[in-house]
């Protein structure tokens, strides 16, 4: 999954929170209610789909709301803003690299599926566009995925054999000297 993915489904989720959060907060006479950070992490067992999300569960206490309901909002409100972001031009880019980012085929929406799972937890399974994408983008990349000019002429320290004066050598004291000496080269 690539980090402009995770970032568009944790805005959208953001943005449906902001939304309840707003229609709730009048009747609640709270106007501190704030929405929490969105977290999205992969789910322990495959079969839930790959993500997760208990953003539901963080926000039915404040709005005195049960979590499936919360949830029911977010997959309605999100599944929304998923279908908009695929039938406007140029709002997710391509995966051919026309556009930058490459987060899903500009035909299809970033999401095959939400669903509420047990008291309020939210299921999220990706579009096979978007779990190609990841694919797509070192593809375009070539030989530069993964490099970074990150850190360019800053001075780095390695220290790569401590061995112990009062021990023996072993064959871990070589194998992490040879591990230095590839680093600092």
């Amino acid at each position: 999954m690539l980090i402009e993915q995770k970032q568009t489904l944790a805005a959208w989720f953001r943005t449906a929170a902001g939304e309840l959060i707003h229609t709730r907060a009048g009747s609640l006479g709270d106007a501190t209610l704030s929405v929490p950070d969105v977290v999205l992490d992969r789910p322990k067992q495959a079969s839930h789909g790959d993500l997760a999300c208990n953003l539901a569960l963080q926000m039915a206490k404040p709005l005195r709301m049960s979590p499936r309901d919360v949830a029911q909002f977010l997959v309605d409100r999100v599944t929304q803003l998923d279908a908009a972001a695929a039938s406007s031009a140029g709002a997710v880019p391509a995966a051919d690299g026309a556009a930058a980012g490459g987060l899903c085929d500009a035909a299809s929406a970033m999401i095959a599926g939400l669903e509420i799972a047990g008291p309020g937890f939210i299921n999220i399974r990706l579009s096979a566009p978007a779990r190609r994408a990841p694919v797509a983008a070192v593809l375009r990349a070539g030989a530069a995925y993964g490099r970074s000019d990150r850190g360019a002429g800053a001075p780095v320290v390695v220290e790569f054999v401590s061995a112990n004066p009062t021990g023996p050598l072993h064959v871990g004291h070589g194998r992490q000297a040879a591990l230095g000496d590839a680093l600092s080269a």
